[in-house]
C-alpha cells in the first residue's frame, strides 16, 4: 500500500518553532526560514564543505534541501524528497562561481554516503538533465528497466532541449553508446546492485578527503525518509531479485 505523502504547507511552516521531530537531536543553525540542520562535513581538495538540511515548502510531500556551504558562501543544493525506505533525488544546482570544481560529484557522493550510513536506499525521480545523470552513473546508479531515452553529455538542463541520439528505450546499450558522452535522461535512476559497489564508488570521490557524519544512523535515517531505515533493510532492496519496477514518467 503506498504511503500518503507527509506534506508540510505554508501554514505549517510559518508556525514552525524549533525543529521538526524527525530533525530533532541534529545541531541546528540559522533561524527561521534560514534554519538549517548540519549533517556532515567535507574536508578535502583545498575545500571544507558543510553539508547541511533545510526544508523545502513542498504543500504536496515531505521534501529538503540539502545544501552546502563552504565558509558561508552557498556552493549548491540537491532537493530531495523523503519516501518510506529512502531519500530520492528531485533536482541539483550548483552555483555558478562554483562551477567547473567538481562540486557536482561531491554532492551527490556526498548524499549517497549519508544514505549508506543511515541504512536507506538512494534513488531518483526523473532525471532530465544530462550532466545529472551522467554523475549518477558514474556513481553506478542505473535507469529503471524500459525507462528513458539516451542523449549526448551536454549542458542542458530540460529534456526538450536534449540531443537525443536516437529513438531507441530500454537497457543501457552497451558497446554501441560511448561512454562519458551518452547517458540516460527522461528516467529515475536506481543505485547498484548491491551497497558494496555503490560504497566503492562513493569512496572514490570521498576518498581525496575526510567526510565527517554528523549525527547517528537514526537521526539521519528520520531526517531523510518517512520512517527511518536500517543497513539490514538497505541491503535487502538495493539487492532484490529481478527486474525493477518501471517508474511513470512526469
Amino acid at each position: 500500500m503506498a504511503l500518503a505523502p507527509l506534506g508540510l504547507g505554508p501554514l505549517a511552516l510559518h508556525g514552525l518553532h524549533g525543529a521538526p521531530p524527525w530533525l530533532n537531536g541534529l545541531p541546528k543553525v540559522g533561524k527561521g526560514h534560514d534554519s538549517r540542520w548540519r549533517l556532515a562535513e567535507y574536508r578535502g581538495e583545498g575545500h571544507v564543505l558543510d553539508f547541511s538540511v533545510g526544508l523545502d515548502r513542498n504543500p504536496d510531500m515531505r521534501c529538503l534541501r540539502l545544501l552546502v556551504t563552504e565558509s558561508g558562501r552557498k556552493v549548491g543544493f540537491m532537493l530531495l524528497e523523503n519516501q518510506e525506505d529512502g531519500s530520492a533525488l528531485r533536482g541539483i544546482k550548483v552555483e555558478e562561481p562554483f562551477r567547473g570544481r567538481g562540486h557536482s560529484r561531491r554532492l551527490l557522493a556526498g548524499w549517497a554516503r549519508l544514505c549508506l550510513e543511515a541504512g536507506i536506499v538512494p534513488r531518483t525521480r526523473v532525471i532530465n538533465k544530462p550532466l545529472v545523470a551522467l554523475g549518477l552513473e558514474r556513481l553506478g546508479f542505473r535507469p529503471r528497466e524500459n525507462c528513458g531515452l539516451t542523449a549526448l553529455v551536454t549542458q542542458a538542463r530540460r529534456l526538450k532541449d536534449c540531443e537525443l541520439t536516437h529513438g531507441w528505450q530500454g537497457p543501457w546499450p552497451g558497446e554501441a553508446a560511448e561512454p562519458g558522452r551518452v547517458v540516460h535522461v527522461g528516467a529515475e535512476f536506481v543505485p547498484p546492485d548491491t551497497v558494496a559497489e555503490l560504497e566503492v564508488a562513493v569512496e572514490e570521490v570521498l576518498s581525496r578527503g575526510s567526510f565527517l557524519i554528523i549525527g547517528t544512523p537514526a537521526q539521519l535515517a528520520r531526517a531523510l525518509t518517512l520512517r527511518g531505515g536500517s543497513r539490514a533493510r538497505c541491503v535487502a532492496l538495493m539487492c532484490r531479485p529481478g527486474p525493477v519496477a518501471v517508474g511513470v514518467l512526469a
